[in-house]
């Protein structure tokens, strides 16, 4: 109820019937007992005053009130844990979203590697190739030496067998 948006007449009248309802006279035994003085009320509110204190006075009433007490408290301690619960798995779902962004990070990380070490076996591929090119052209270089090595061997033999021909020819007959 929107006790501002009332007519003037409507509100003083309805403040004065919710004032019977003020918790700031609870009695310091009991919070369901208000001190209430009947006679500073208008008449026509006088019956609902005594109705109320008929309620008060009536054991099963109050016990009613008890009870409804008790589940109010319950349902507050029920709302306080759900609502602490409903505060940890916020906290738990932002940790999750921080723990996926960190999983997805390191995921970019690891695949920025795999391209990095494809490079480099790519590389080292090729400086495989180079180097079986580089072994094949040192292989033939050394038989192109091999043979080399023959000819110069094969002259050697021919020019040692000139100078034995020369020899006798020129030794005294």
């Amino acid at each position: 109820m929107q006790i501002p948006a009332l007519r003037e007449e409507c509100k003083t009248e309805l403040e004065q019937l919710l004032s019977l309802f003020d918790q700031r006279r609870a009695t310091p035994n009991d919070e369901h007992i208000l001190e209430v003085d009947e006679t500073a009320y208008p008449e026509k509110y006088r019956p609902l005053v005594r109705l109320l204190h008929r309620a008060v006075s009536n054991e099963e009433i109050r016990d009613v009130m008890d009870v409804e007490d008790e589940i109010l408290r319950d349902f507050e301690n029920l709302e306080r844990h759900i609502d602490r619960q409903g505060e940890i798995i916020e906290k738990q779902g932002k940790a999750l979203g921080e723990r996926n962004k960190t999983i997805e990070e390191q995921g970019k990380a690891l695949e920025e590697q795999g391209k990095v070490l494809g490079e480099k076996d790519k590389t080292l591929e090729e400086q495989g190739r180079v180097l079986g090119e580089k072994d094949k052209v040192l292989e033939e270089q050394e038989k192109a030496l091999g043979e080399k090595d023959k000819v110069l061997e094969e002259k050697n033999r021919a020019i040692e067998e000139l100078r034995r021909q020369l020899q006798r020819l020129q030794a005294p007959k």
